[in-house]
């Protein structure tokens, strides 16, 4: 494996991932590769291996770190689903960085207007999941949601949802009054079950817990 290139490197690790299969000693060679290499990827090679990681629900702190070290020099390039994707990776294997989640923020701020509801929703949950509250960054997921909720499925509505109740952000109230009017319109013939059920847990909570009456 060492004589890989980045791409077919990163290319493997993200084929397991998709099956999903878990091997351990691949995965460890990826890393070990990966770190001595990782200066000289490019976004969708850094963005499609952290990703595999956390698919496959394996942390692998040297990589990570070298991942926190390359990544944010190259946010610039990173559309809204590759911040998107690094962002759930580290809150999915439960890794807060926070100078990562930052410069994370910082990049969707300014371009999130640009994403599908996946990028949205999912920028949304991880920072949630995280407890990493970004208000500047909220708000532009909030502006982005409004903007496309029409194109939000039940699991979009429902992560999203999640993240601004973790997060207490009740004055933005609009949105989440979007959320459960785009959830009474969903068709319900195409809807996956367990994706339905949790987005009606999650607007159960959202007035459990809201403070207002």
């Amino acid at each position: 494996m060492h004589h890989f290139a980045a791409q077919p490197l990163s290319n493997t690790v993200w084929a397991f991932a998709t099956m999903p299969l878990r091997d351990v000693p691949l995965l460890h060679a990826v890393s070990v590769q990966a770190q001595r290499k990782i200066s000289h990827w490019d976004v969708q090679e850094l963005v499609n291996t952290v990703w595999a990681f956390a698919k496959l629900g394996f942390v692998d702190q040297p990589l990570l770190d070298c991942v926190t070290t390359s990544a944010p020099r190259r946010l610039h390039k990173y559309v809204p689903r590759d911040l998107a994707n690094t962002a759930w990776a580290f809150a999915t294997l439960m890794v807060v960085n926070r100078p990562l989640m930052k410069a994370v923020a910082g990049a969707a701020c300014r371009n999130l207007s640009e994403g599908d509801s996946q990028a949205i929703s999912n920028t949304a949950w991880a920072f949630a999941t995280c407890l990493y509250v970004d208000e500047p960054l909220m708000d532009s997921v909030a502006l982005a949601a409004m903007q496309t909720i029409s194109e939000f499925d039940e699991q979009a509505c429902a992560t999203t949802a999640f993240a601004f109740a973790t997060m207490q952000l009740w004055h933005h109230e609009p949105l989440l009054n979007a959320i459960a009017a785009r959830a009474l319109v969903t068709d319900t013939s195409e809807v996956h079950v367990p994706q339905y059920r949790h987005l009606l847990d999650t607007l159960a909570f959202l007035v459990a817990t809201n403070p207002r009456d």
